[in-house]
Order: structure tokens, then C-alpha cells, then sequence
């Protein structure tokens, strides 16, 4: 696999899913960052991206 389509994936990831603030996890338990990577796969370009590293 281009290590492009695996560094595309990860600055959509980074643009899309990453976050910072004050969050409460499911365990209850404080984070300042937060990362849901459904914002990216369900994204056009990260669907895309993912499933040609999953692919791989």
C-alpha cells in the first residue's frame, strides 16, 4: 500500500475525528482529547481511504 493513502488517512483523521476539550468517557473517567473515527469513515474521502488500507 502508497504510504500516501495511509498518511491521507491519518491527517483526515486528525482533522475530522480528533478532538480536545472536556469529555467523560463511557468509563466514567475524565479525557481532555476525544477521538471518534465514525466522523471519518463515514466521510466520503475517509470510507474511501480506510477501506484501501483495510485492504490492504
Amino acid at each position: 500500500m502508497p504510504t500516501d493513502t495511509r498518511t491521507a488517512l491519518l491527517d483526515l483523521i486528525a482533522t475530522l475525528s480528533f478532538k480536545l476539550g472536556d469529555f467523560t468517557l463511557a468509563s466514567g473517567q475524565k479525557s481532555d482529547y476525544y477521538i471518534d473515527c465514525r466522523t471519518t469513515t463515514l466521510h466520503a474521502e475517509g470510507g474511501r481511504l480506510a477501506g484501501l488500507v483495510l485492504y490492504d
